[in-house]
């Protein structure tokens, strides 16, 4: 499971090289504690900053007056797992486990630069790909936003090393898919159909996976946008002269 939990190492490294602070946050993941949970279940969000997905995918969801469930946002294995509020519930995609640590990490930009940077940086992108969602629900046909969301996806994934030969693990059912994406499940074959005959990508469900045939144009078709690298590193000019300095 040590193995597991440095997958979180890997994506806050991902986000911004931790550097010397890498021994500080694989100390930090030691001492964590886990839970685990089936997929399909369901928990309340944790009200600290302390929990961390380490394996598995899930989803915030939050359901409305109307009986529908709104789709908020999905959370990837390393990620931190956030607060919405009492109305909102963690929806088990696959099974998970979480780690909760002991403490925080660190994010005193004087004594740990690299922490504080990649947990900015992480959060950026984490509010960068929620507008990508937005955009997704208000914006895009079914096409569209299903290409949108693979490469969100591809490029999530590949941050930590979980992408082989443009082809990843994809394990959401496809009423989940439907929901996240605003649309009824009965266009997502038609969808999934049309981009596999453009050559742009794969979705095979009982494997539970994707494969992308042409990221560049998979990524036109859905008007994916990766989170701005330029923003990133100027952000990060402190924290990188803090850390030379000491």
């Amino acid at each position: 499971m040590e193995k597991q939990r440095a997958i979180i190492a890997r994506r806050l490294n991902a986000a911004h090289p931790l550097g010397k602070d890498t021994d500080v946050v694989i100390a930090g993941l030691r001492s964590a504690t886990e839970e685990m949970f089936a997929s399909c279940a369901e928990f309340a969000p944790p009200t600290d900053e302390n929990h961390y997905l380490v394996s598995g995918w899930l989803a915030y969801v939050r359901d409305l007056p109307s009986g529908k469930r709104a789709f908020i946002e999905l959370v990837l294995q390393g990620e931190r797992i956030a607060n919405f509020g009492a109305s909102v519930r963690c929806l088990c995609l696959s099974p998970v486990v979480v780690a909760k640590l002991e403490r925080p990490f660190d994010r005193d930009v004087f004594r740990h630069p690299g922490i504080a940077t990649a947990i900015e940086i992480a959060n950026d992108q984490r509010y960068h790909f929620m507008m990508q969602h937005c955009i997704r629900l208000g914006g895009m046909d079914a096409v569209e936003s299903f290409a949108n969301l693979l490469c969100e996806v591809h490029y999530r994934q590949s941050q930590i090393l979980e992408v082989s030969n443009d082809t990843f693990h994809f394990p959401i059912q496809q009423g989940q898919v439907s929901n996240l994406l605003g649309f009824t499940q009965a266009h997502l074959n038609p969808v999934y159909k049309q981009l596999a005959d453009e050559g742009l990508a794969q979705h095979t469900l009982h494997q539970k996976r994707v494969a992308v045939f042409d990221l560049k144009s998979l990524s036109e078709r859905g008007h994916f946008a990766p989170p701005s690298r330029q923003r990133q590193l100027v952000r990060s000019e402190p924290a990188v002269a803090l850390q030379t300095a000491l």
